[in-house]
């Protein structure tokens, strides 16, 4: 992944702010004092379809390039999303 991220990004802070799922809920000291977390309902029939769903399993990577290729041939854009994962040292207790 060397040179894919912007440089000067600083993953040591970036892994700091990693925590276990369990403590999403847990206020945090930098919050802003007026924000608070609301529940949503789940999605329903606006989620995304499970024939469009698409996440990157041993038996679904192999198909990504032809998948991509057909959208891009109907004239679909290619956008991709970085997704931060904890280091080997991160222990999700940071």
């Amino acid at each position: 992944m060397e040179g894919f991220y912007p440089a000067g990004w600083d993953f040591e802070k970036i892994d700091a702010c990693i925590d276990a799922p369990g403590n999403i809920t847990v206020r945090q000291p930098h919050w802003n004092e007026g924000f608070n977390l609301v529940q949503c309902d789940a999605l329903g029939e606006l989620t995304v379809p499970k024939d469009q769903r698409n996440f990157a399993t041993k038996e679904n990577l192999p198909t990504y390039p032809g998948k991509i290729a057909a959208l891009k041939a109907e004239g679909a854009k290619l956008v991709l999303m970085p997704v931060l994962i904890p280091s080997a040292q991160s222990n999700g207790s940071n």
